[in-house]
């Protein structure tokens, strides 16, 4: 067998080689992506069969503890939250389908629970009388039907954000629940009337009235309390605290105001001052809001007060966005055409945000540099809105309280370090973990006016580098401990852990470097780490994108992607460096994965945010 394999390791290198480039007359890091590379385990499998030593970079170990992050919690959503959810939707509906006919809000209650149902693949047919509505509203998500009226709530829908994306396309299961858990998110049930919403007060009546069923319905009931509150805790957990009012929350607002139609508006008014008072009102504008049309003296989160049943959560990098658009951040006092800008009703203002913001609001002077060179920040309220989003990301990262939280730490480590590459890491860390997080992180709007091992015959390689960012994989590891306080399936949690001993050595090699200890068993540990990381996973990277905001007035959406990787060299060695992509992209054709991935293919790179900071 010996010869054989020493010929199928000869004609595998001789393949490999002619269609990869090496690069290996490089020094310093490489400035142009690696098309022949899928992603960044292909390249360290390449390094195998050739036998080029493995630069292990910061970039690589981010994208293996991303991609650990995305696999386990897909499959604690498969596993834990989807079933959780199916119950939850099926003991309410119960609940309500027992509320006499005559209360108020009993059908809107009704009607949106059976969609909820009807995308978590219940059998059954919806009550008759809103089987209608349900089934209008069901085939509005299913076409992605842009921006129209839905049947539920009597207000504009974005219905584009139902594409499903990410991970989400991966399975059955999951595709439902992500439309499920989208809906329970963005479909809010209005506690105050406003034309800036097109929320009448009768509407508002009804939809409090079904809110208030809702509420009291979970807490009521033991069983769909412990279900929901279990379910809730977890994505807290995971994501962040909602950005709307909790039942308890609303039932506590309501402070006991009747529920027949004499009452309701007074109850509104409590519930609005409470919300007031308590500072509840919602910090990100999540759907279509026309500003031109709000009332004297409310603020757009008074306007799009609303209960939703799992609300999308509060997260400061949409926050900081939030704050860094218009209305918040107004007109352009520049005279070129930044990548921000957006014209409507004959003004041009802030409609976009770029990733750069979110890095100069962590601390990162190269991007304040980026920003202020091409006119980003020529708009008026731009500093004052910089400033309040450093706020808010600052706080977050340096006072944690959700998976989310910790991995935005990990851009904020990188961020303020000197250098290109380590922004360029920061940004491809934050994409990640933005991709990981588009379920449940509330987006922002705009306010409109397999390898093939042949081991035997595989080169023996006398040397290998890890990138030295101790600090960096320390934070890794501490949010992994985290993670695994979260997880309930003990099979998830022991892949965790194994995935944290890995990184605990990698450290312990980054420590041993620096005092001059090379030995030949962490050269080889390292040479296979790429190996060993893929085993623990169960997955390997290829590129991905994310849509972070929605500029309705243009129909425009800002995507964030990660393309394939770019090689870099240290000496002998080498390793792989993110490439990352910001761009506008139509907001009826958000993109997946293999969407885009067929672009990248095609030779269709858009605005490449690596080249911007390489460029430099």
């Amino acid at each position: 067998m010996k010869p054989l394999n020493a010929i199928l390791g000869f004609l595998l290198v001789s393949l490999l080689l002619a269609g990869n480039a090496l690069g290996a007359g490089e020094s310093g890091p490489a400035r142009t992506a690696n098309p022949g590379f899928t992603g960044m385990f292909e390249l360290y499998q390449n390094n195998r069969v050739l036998g080029t030593g493995n630069f292990v970079t910061a970039d690589f170990l981010l994208t293996s503890y991303n991609l650990l992050l995305e696999n386990v919690v897909g499959e604690a959503e498969e596993q834990e939250l989807f079933p959780r959810l199916q119950s939850v939707a099926r003991v309410l509906q119960k609940q309500i389908f027992a509320v006499p006919g005559n209360q108020p809000g009993r059908n809107r209650a009704l009607r949106f629970i059976s969609v909820l149902r009807g995308l978590l693949g219940a059998s059954e047919a919806p009550p008759a009388e809103v089987a209608d509505q349900v089934q209008n509203e069901l085939k509005l998500i299913a076409g992605h039907a842009g921006v129209v009226t839905s049947p539920i709530t009597g207000t504009k829908e974005d219905y584009t954000q139902f594409v499903p994306r990410g991970r989400y396309t991966r399975t059955e299961t999951l595709r439902r629940y992500f439309l499920a858990s989208l809906y329970a998110g963005r479909s809010g049930f209005a506690l105050r009337d406003s034309m800036a919403t097109s929320v009448t007060p009768a509407m508002a009546d009804e939809q409090t009235a079904a809110a208030l069923l809702i509420s009291k319905a979970l807490q009521e009931n033991e069983e769909l309390k412990g279900q929901y509150e279990h379910l809730d805790r977890l994505l807290t957990l995971i994501a962040g605290d909602s950005d709307d009012i909790s039942p308890t929350e609303l039932l506590e607002f309501a402070a006991g105001g009747g529920e027949d139609k004499a009452t309701l508006t007074a109850t509104r008014g409590r519930i609005v001052a409470a919300a007031r008072t308590a500072g509840r009102f919602p910090r990100i504008v999540g759907g279509i809001v026309d500003r031109a049309k709000l009332e004297k003296g409310v603020s757009l989160g008074e306007a799009t007060l609303s209960f939703r049943l799992l609300g999308q959560r509060f997260t400061p990098d949409s926050a900081a966005i939030q704050a860094l658009v218009y209305d918040r951040v107004t007109d352009y006092q520049g005279k070129g055409s930044p990548f921000t800008l957006t014209t409507f009703a004959g003004h041009s203002v802030r409609g976009f945000p770029t990733v750069f913001d979110l890095m100069a609001s962590l601390g990162s002077r190269t991007s304040r540099q980026i920003l202020t060179s091409s006119e980003e920040t020529h708009f008026n309220g731009y500093e004052k809105g910089l400033a309040e989003a450093s706020r808010m990301m600052r706080r977050a990262s340096h006072n944690p309280r959700s998976l989310s939280d910790m991995n935005l730490r990990l851009a904020y480590r990188l961020a303020v370090m000197p250098g290109g590459d380590a922004l360029n890491s920061a940004i491809g860390a934050w994409i990640q973990n933005r991709y990981a997080m588009l379920l449940y992180a509330k987006q922002s709007y705009t306010a409109m006016s397999k390898a093939i091992r042949v081991e035997a015959a595989l080169p023996k390689r006398s040397d290998a580098y890890v990138e030295p960012m101790q600090d960096l994989y320390g934070d890794m590891i501490e949010n992994l401990y985290f993670l695994a306080t979260v997880l309930e399936t003990p099979a998830l949690r022991e892949r965790v852990g194994r995935f944290t001993t890995l990184l605990r050595e990698v450290r312990e090699i980054g420590y041993r470097q620096e005092e001059g200890e090379h030995t030949t068993k962490d050269i080889a540990f390292l040479n296979d780490i790429d190996s060993t990381m893929k085993e623990t996973i169960g997955l390997q990277d290829r590129p991905l994108v994310v849509d972070i905001h929605t500029e309705p007035n243009s129909g425009m959406v800002v995507e964030e992607g990660i393309g394939f990787p770019r090689t870099v060299n240290r000496k002998a060695l080498r390793g792989a460096r993110f490439d990352c992509f910001e761009f506008k992209q139509p907001m009826d054709k958000r993109l997946t994965d293999d969407a885009w991935y067929d672009m990248l293919k095609a030779g269709n790179r858009p605005r490449s945010i690596t080249d911007i900071i390489t460029g430099l």
